[in-house]
């Protein structure tokens, strides 16, 4: 076989109808292409699939050699399956629709200041109250970024009293403006509106 491949100057798997995965540039070629081809709309749902792609490779060939679940369904919106892959290498959670991924190599150690900070970060959202209108609001408003809500929905969403609701914006990241009723409109703060997603990465699953 050696012979044959080399008097058609191929290699042997070319004989096998056998092709080798193309290097990491040629992927991300690839990739682009696919991107530019694909309706704007849609580039998040392309964008979360190739990094499903990504999670389960990791995950089956890369570590464990398996699969908790089926990666099918992974793909379907409202899915709730979960895949967590924790390794001294890095970290990937496939989680209802979401995925994670971390390259532990290049992540450096906290400097005291940071866990200040993110103690700081983390007690703005360590009450019932704040989280239930937090949610509420991402709920309501997450379709349109340029969406401001009356405190009449944000009460009926949460179910809260009006004065619990305003209490908790004091604790969060939160922007208003008038409206054109003359009323005060409120959203979660743009470069914020990921914390909601990423909270959800800490609820337990069974």
């Amino acid at each position: 076989m050696p012979d044959i491949a080399d008097y058609f100057g191929v290699s042997i798997d070319t004989l096998f109808g056998r092709k080798k995965a193309g290097g990491c540039e040629e992927i991300v070629k690839d990739i682009k292409g696919l991107f530019h081809e694909t309706p704007v709309d849609e580039c998040f749902s392309l964008a979360c699939e190739i990094a499903f792609y990504l999670h389960e490779g990791v995950v089956s060939k890369g570590y464990k050699g398996y699969l908790p679940w089926d990666t099918n369904k992974a793909l379907n919106p409202g899915t709730s399956g979960t895949s967590i892959c924790s390794e001294p290498e890095g970290v990937t959670v496939a989680k209802q629709g979401m995925i994670f991924l971390s390259n532990q190599k290049i992540q450096r150690n906290l400097l005291p200041e940071d866990i200040l900070n993110l103690w700081s970060e983390v007690q703005k959202y360590a009450d019932v109250d704040r989280l239930t209108v937090l949610f509420a609001l991402y709920e309501l408003t997450r379709w349109d970024f340029d969406l401001f809500i009356g405190i009449e929905e944000i009460v009926d969403k949460a179910g809260l009293d009006e004065k619990v609701v305003h209490e908790a914006f004091k604790h969060m990241p939160i922007h208003h403006k008038r409206l054109a009723d003359g009323s005060i409109g409120y959203r979660i703060e743009g470069s914020n509106m990921h914390i909601p997603s990423l909270l959800t990465l800490f609820i337990r699953t069974h």
